[in-house]
């Protein structure tokens, strides 16, 4: 394959690729003739392409990541194939090498002596901080772990107490299901005292959220109960659940109409003071409560705090639908407000001007992308996006003449279109600007709005219906499957608007799974069935977005057993029992408002989001 290696150095490739002759073998790739570079043969080491390197590298590392994080056997033949590449070729993962050696060693020991002892050690790393390395050192810490037998003998507890304890929590749910309120009372209880004497053996956010949902199940059939199960859930909340906690008592007395209680409730945490420093979520319930008791001025007052302080929330964008809806802002108002100039970099950038480091890093990026694990990714961009402009630019010119919020802004505005390059990219593209922003680096101006809330397929959506508003089905589609027609859940749905083979065949019987990666299919087929619901429920969005995420039958059942008839839309969402399809429902009328802003359209009613679902 390759000429005139001397014959040291194939004495040594034989010795190295005999160690696991047969699982290289079976993994195949390594003995692929296109790694190498027949144009440039060296005497002493083989020469790889560096990108198709890069993504080799990239690729063997997620088979020992994904074997590692799921606490089985790291795979050696990846593990040689990882050695071969770091040591033999140009690439962008040098300072990997010595936790690579480690791993390398790690998987070829088998004995639970020589396994302890490199449980303990610890590998020589060039970066503590680089992603990679953090990540990989981490999932192998927690593989030792996993591997003694006081763990295995608390996770079997644990997995028991769980069991058991979801188990009571199910029977509470058959109960009221059944019209048997006062049984489910009683269960309640008993799932009270196991939660107690057996809570250093349950996760605590785990009971809570049960807790909460128990309570939630309740309140249209047993208002007391349903106030007790809360009041309980808080007092057993972390700290990270308690704002929560207390949303959700709030949240019972304004959905069941005793606004004098949640007045009450409210003045007693002290919730309309420093509304800023709460969530969103939380401040906007108080807002909202003030305005059902006719206390308008204090509601706009917190309306407008939030639109300040968390200004790409689906909370911001009902606020501000709210101010829009009384005529206290218009929708100039709006845009002047939310949307800034562009801050642009004052000096022209080529190539040249980047760190060879940070070109490295970037050709890693893009090896992640294309391997498509989104952990290891997630981790690399998090890396690059902790560089200092120092670290970045090379050219002096640059880093003196540029301030440390355009510099911030430029470097996500350019992952953001490095992703959008790649066919699956807007959602890493959505994730890095909305990071930039929450982190007030990151300034709301129309070349970011663009980008997060793109309209490609505008213009079929269009052709294909006439009479449902295409910002919707682009609300669903940035949601669903980020303009990706690739895309393929976990559980099978497909393409741009994720539908199940089998939904599709309820509107075209000859349809095959691989069809729906075609968007005029996906759309005409998904759009379709959008506009069967919104029939289905009257006109209801809420109900509709619910149903297409989670079901029809799942929504008519919690229409029957939570949601309350005489209940607006805003307080039906946050009864929906299911997280997913509660911020689904949340993010695709978020999605609305900002594609309603940055139309051309300067008409307030646009941003009027109770357009939608009150009829």
């Amino acid at each position: 394959m390759v000429k005139n290696l001397n014959n040291a150095f194939i004495l040594k490739f034989i010795a190295f690729i005999f160690v696991s002759a047969n699982s290289l073998v079976a993994y195949g790739t390594i003995q692929k003739p296109q790694l190498f570079d027949q144009q440039k043969k060296d005497p002493v080491i083989l020469k790889i392409d560096t990108v198709r390197s890069d993504l080799y590298i990239a690729e063997s590392f997620t088979n020992i990541y994904n074997a590692i994080s799921n606490n089985k056997p790291i795979p050696q033949a990846a593990t040689a194939r990882l050695m071969l590449l770091l040591r033999n070729g140009p690439n962008s993962f040098s300072e990997l090498l010595p936790i690579a050696k480690w791993i390398h060693t790690f998987a070829f020991n088998n004995s639970n002596d020589i396994l302890q002892k490199n449980c303990i050690q610890q590998p020589e790393l060039n970066n503590d901080d680089y992603a990679v390395q953090k990540l990989i050192t981490i999932s192998i810490a927690n593989y030792c772990r996993y591997q003694t037998k006081q763990d295995f003998k608390n996770i079997n507890t644990q997995k028991k107490a769980t069991l058991e304890f979801k188990k009571i929590s199910r029977a509470i749910s058959e109960s009221i299901a059944s019209g048997n309120i006062n049984n489910a009372k009683k269960i309640t209880e008993v799932l009270k005292k196991f939660y107690n004497n057996n809570n250093q053996f349950i996760d605590n956010s785990t009971a809570w959220a049960h807790f909460i949902d128990i309570g939630k199940t309740l309140i249209k059939h047993n208002r007391p109960a349903s106030d007790s199960i809360l009041h309980y859930a808080n007092t057993i909340s972390s700290s990270e659940n308690e704002p929560d906690s207390i949303f959700y008592m709030l949240w019972a007395y304004v959905y069941t109409n005793r606004l004098s209680q949640a007045q009450t409730f409210v003045n007693r945490f002290n919730l309309s003071s420093n509304p800023e420093k709460k969530s969103a979520r939380l401040a906007f319930l108080v807002a909202y409560m003030y305005e059902k008791s006719k206390n308008q001025f204090l509601a706009n007052k917190i309306y407008k705090q939030i639109m300040n302080s968390s200004p790409m929330s689906y909370y911001s964008a009902m606020a501000i639908s709210k101010l829009t809806k009384k005529g206290v802002l218009s929708k100039q108002d709006v845009t002047t407000h939310l949307i800034t100039e562009h801050n642009a970099i004052p000096i022209s950038i080529t190539e040249n001007d980047f760190s060879p480091n940070f070109k490295s890093a970037i050709r890693r990026l893009s090896a992640w992308i294309r391997i498509g694990n989104q952990k290891i990714l997630n981790a690399e961009l998090e890396f690059v996006l902790a560089l200092s402009k120092n670290e970045v630019f090379s050219n002096p010119d640059i880093i003196n003449n540029i301030n440390d919020k355009q510099f911030t802004n430029y470097l996500s505005l350019q992952l953001s279109e490095l992703f959008i390059k790649h066919e699956d990219g807007y959602l890493n593209a959505f994730k890095i600007i909305s990071r930039g922003i929450d982190q007030d680096f990151f300034s709301l101006s129309r070349p970011t709005l663009e980008q997060l809330f793109p309209t490609k397929y505008l213009s079929k959506i269009k052709k294909i219906t006439s009479d449902l508003d295409p910002t919707i089905v682009l609300a669903l589609i940035r949601q669903e499957s980020a303009f990706n027609n690739e895309a393929r859940s976990h559980v099978g749905a497909r393409g741009l608007m994720q539908l199940m083979p089998s939904t599709a065949k309820r509107f075209k019987r000859s349809i095959q799974g691989n069809h729906l990666k075609d968007p005029n299919v996906n759309l005409k087929i998904g759009i379709t069935y959008l506009k069967k619901l919104m029939k289905m429920y009257d006109g209801n969005i809420v109900y509709a977005l619910a149903a297409y995420n989670a079901g029809e039958n799942r929504v008519d059942k919690w229409a029957t057993e939570l949601f309350s008839d005489d209940t607006d839309p805003l307080l039906t969402i946050e009864a929906i029992p299911y997280l997913e399809t509660r911020n689904y429902v949340k993010l695709i009328l978020r999605n609305i408002f900002f594609y309603n802003l940055v139309s051309a359209d300067h008409n307030p009613e646009k941003l009027n989001l109770e357009r939608y679902y009150i009829r």
